[in-house]
């Protein structure tokens, strides 16, 4: 399997590992595959620990919501990776990754990661801390998006309240008018 070990180093996940300790990974744990556009690489719900390694292309995050509506959340253009969560806390997806084109991906086995960790605690110790930086800045991003939302909902509560204020008035002078008129 061959892998461009620049392009994996300039991911945050394999961020300060050596050019052996990501062989080891990629040889022990990682399998190749071919995506096509729309493909659902991972799919809301299910149950899996797998790691993607996106080196180039590009993929879109997506919630299912009440209605069967999909919310896209975000792009993401490789290289990265992503799936770290599950990984960690071997929970279901919480999004769907849809391929945004046709490109190879690398997924990294999380059962077999998890095994060749404990025989490179270092290893198991900067990936946990590359992990921790990641989530630290997905949750960073996306506390920012519902910063903004709610601030657009305080925008949209405002004008509503203000309309159904002058609604109000409307038609309490339009009583007015009419009762001053029959007396």
């Amino acid at each position: 399997m061959e892998y461009d070990i620049t392009l994996v180093q300039q991911t945050i996940f394999f961020s300060g590992l050596s050019s052996f300790e990501i062989k080891q990974i990629f040889e022990g744990c990682a399998s190749v595959t071919d995506v096509a556009q729309g493909d659902k690489i991972i799919e809301e719900g299910t149950v899996d620990d797998n790691i993607y390694f996106l080196p180039e292309g590009k993929v879109q995050v997506e919630l299912e919501t009440n209605n069967l509506y999909n919310h896209q959340l975000t792009e993401i253009k490789g290289p990265t990776v992503f799936g770290e969560m599950s990984f960690l806390d071997k929970s279901p997806r919480s999004a769907t990754v849809k391929a945004l084109g046709n490109f190879e991906i690398y997924i990294i086995n999380g059962r077999y990661l998890d095994e060749l960790l404990m025989e490179m605690p270092n290893t198991g110790y900067k990936i946990s801390r590359n992990i921790a930086c990641s989530l630290s800045k997905i949750l960073r991003r996306s506390t920012e998006m519902i910063s903004r939302e709610i601030e657009r909902n305080q925008l949209l509560h405002d004008k509503a309240a203000q309309l159904a204020v002058h609604k109000y008035k409307a038609t309490l002078s339009n009583i007015v008018h009419y009762i001053n008129q029959s007396a």
